[in-house]
């Protein structure tokens, strides 16, 4: 890791600490990524560059979720064998995963007991269960997919982490189905399937357990 990128996950983890990303540090992450871009994953810049020409657009909590996709797309990037940077999917952004029917039938229906939990919950202000609906609708789309794109599913693990730390084990249903669905996928990614698993899935696994 070379002394610019340093200081760029420096500078996020930075932003992380204030629960959100204000708009002088994604200036400065902007500008660190650009300097260090030979040395990034494509999808961490693709992101970074969306968020700042839409910055305004982002809710707050959003603002928090790109930051910790930036440290979830860095660490995979960082735990990839290098010969295998060559072989994600074919826009080169992201590792890919690969379900046979039977599997798809079992995360399909894994999100639809999701939807329902959610539609179900009282707990949940509107905007949240948006985000989550939203969250289970595109991972449905990755599912559907003759290569679905595993960073996807880390995005709905970080969701539904968050979810858990706000809502406490009440939401253990969802976050079991939730490690489920990132078990199978992660299982099915080359790039992943002798990796342990995510930090993320980890920690919703081991609260769920905690009831």
């Amino acid at each position: 890791m070379t002394e610019i990128v340093t200081k760029l996950i420096a500078k996020v983890n930075q932003a992380v600490g204030f629960k959100t990303l204000y708009r002088h540090d994604l200036d400065a992450i902007a500008m660190l990524t650009d300097a260090a871009k030979n040395e990034l994953p494509s999808r961490f810049k693709k992101i970074v560059a969306e968020m700042d020409e839409h910055y305004n657009q982002y809710t707050r909590d959003d603002r928090f979720l790109f930051l910790r996709r930036l440290l979830e797309i860095y660490e995979v990037f960082r735990v990839l064998p290098s010969q295998s940077i060559d072989q994600l999917d074919s826009d080169g952004l992201a590792p890919v995963f690969t379900l046979d029917d039977k599997e798809k039938s079992k995360v399909l229906g894994l999100c639809n007991k999701m939807r329902k939990i959610v539609h179900s919950s009282v707990g949940f202000d509107e905007p949240h269960k948006i985000r989550l609906l939203n969250r289970i609708a595109a991972i449905e789309a990755e599912i559907h997919k003759e290569k679905g794109r595993f960073d996807v599913i880390l995005a709905g693990v970080t969701d539904v982490g968050e979810t858990l730390g706000k809502f406490g084990t009440s939401m253990k249903p969802l976050t079991d189905r939730m490690a489920e669905i990132a078990n199978i996928t992660r299982s099915k990614t080359k790039e992943y399937d002798q990796i342990p698993a995510p930090e993320e899935v980890k920690k919703i696994e081991d609260k769920s357990d905690d009831e």
